[in-house]
């Protein structure tokens, strides 16, 4: 067995990513919900295609994301061929969000839906 060495510069790492198994899981599982919020009502398999996931993980998120209620599974979707894929939607209603922007003159809460559209707002 012949062993390759090779240095790397400052300027060749720039662009890692390094983390831990919690990192990683955290930002596939953001990539998962925002393509969600973006292609909804979308498949599992489309998930996996569009995130170049493979579909297991997909499907472990999903299952997460399932269970935490952010996203539901909807209609069966059209066949290509096989069985007819379950489509996941963006759970809208339950998920709500709060922000605080403080400014010199007032403070501002305001509590959003998971798309980010501001449901009410109100200076302090």
């Amino acid at each position: 067995m012949q062993l390759k060495l090779f240095a790397l510069s400052k300027h060749d790492t720039d662009n890692f990513i390094s983390g831990n198994h919690k990192i990683v899981r955290n930002i596939n599982r953001s990539a998962i919900l925002n393509l969600v919020r973006e292609r909804h009502p979308v498949s599992r398999a489309a998930l996996s295609k569009l995130s170049d996931l493979n579909k297991s993980t997909v499907s472990s998120i999903v299952r997460e994301l399932l269970a935490e209620k952010l996203i539901y599974e909807t209609r069966s979707g059209e066949s290509t061929g096989g069985r007819k894929p379950i489509l996941l939607q963006l759970n809208r209603q339950d998920c709500l969000i709060g922000a605080i922007d403080f400014d010199p003159n007032y403070t501002y809460v305001a509590i959003g839906n998971i798309e980010a559209n501001i449901l009410k707002k109100k200076a302090i």
